[in-house]
C-alpha cells in the first residue's frame, strides 16, 4: 500500500546515492542498484517488526475462536488485527532509471515497466521496452 510506496521513494534514492561510487565497472553498478533494492525490503521489514509481534499476540489471544466468536468476545481487537494486517500486506513495485557515465542502467521490481521512447520523422515515436518483467514466465527468477 501507501505506506510502502512512501517508505520506498523516500529510502532508495538516497540508498542508491550512497552505493555509487566515483569509478564503478557497469557490473558494479548493477550490484549497488541490486543491494540498494535489497536493503530497502530489509529496512522496511525491519520496521514492520513491532506490528508483526502485536499481530501475533492479539491473533494468540484468540486461538481456537471463530471470526464470529472473536468479534463477539473481543470486538477492539479484532478491529485493531484488521488495522495491524492491512498495514503488513501492502507492497509497491518499483523502476529506477540511473545514468553513470553516460550510460542508462535500469532497475526494476514487481509489474512495473521502463519503456525508452525515441521520436522519429515527422512527430514519430518509436518505443522500446528496456526493463525486464518480473513473474514465473521469466525463467531467471524461478527457484
Amino acid at each position: 500500500g501507501s505506506r510502502v510506496s512512501e517508505f520506498v521513494k523516500a529510502e532508495l534514492p538516497r540508498l542508491i546515492v550512497e552505493r555509487l561510487k566515483k569509478e564503478m565497472m557497469d557490473e558494479e553498478v548493477r550490484e549497488a542498484l541490486k543491494l540498494a533494492f535489497d536493503d530497502v525490503e530489509k529496512r522496511f521489514f525491519q520496521r514492520l517488526d513491532e506490528e508483526i509481534a502485536q499481530r501475533m499476540l492479539l491473533q494468540m489471544e484468540m486461538e481456537g475462536m471463530t471470526s464470529f466468536e472473536a468479534y463477539q468476545t473481543y470486538p477492539e481487537k479484532v478491529e485493531k488485527l484488521r488495522r495491524l494486517t492491512d498495514l503488513i500486506s501492502g507492497g509497491a513495485t518499483v523502476a529506477v532509471a540511473v545514468i553513470y557515465h553516460n550510460k542508462l542502467f535500469v532497475a526494476n521490481v514487481g509489474d512495473t515497466r521502463v519503456v525508452l521512447g525515441n521520436r522519429i520523422g515527422q512527430g514519430g515515436l518509436n518505443c522500446e521496452q528496456i526493463s525486464v518483467d518480473h513473474g514465473t514466465t521469466n525463467k531467471d527468477e524461478l527457484l
